[in-house]
């Protein structure tokens, strides 16, 4: 899992996410002002994903491989 805060306030540009990783937790990924692309490496259960994993943040792409 990628826990609470874990790359809060980061200068990253893009995140890919490994198939191990199931649950992302809140503002895991707050005021990454950079962040533009998040892909994940397998499919992940969109509930998984809390739904305070960005504040203050501006528009994420996302790519997810279809489900199986």
């Amino acid at each position: 899992s990628i826990g609470q805060n874990s790359f809060s306030g980061s200068s990253i540009e893009s995140i890919s996410i490994p198939s191990k990783v199931t649950q992302i937790s809140f503002y895991a990924l707050t005021s990454c002002y950079k962040l533009r692309i998040i892909q994940f490496d397998a499919y992940i259960d969109p509930e998984s994903i809390t739904k305070k994993i960005f504040l203050n943040d501006k528009r994420v792409d996302f790519m997810v491989p279809a489900k199986l």
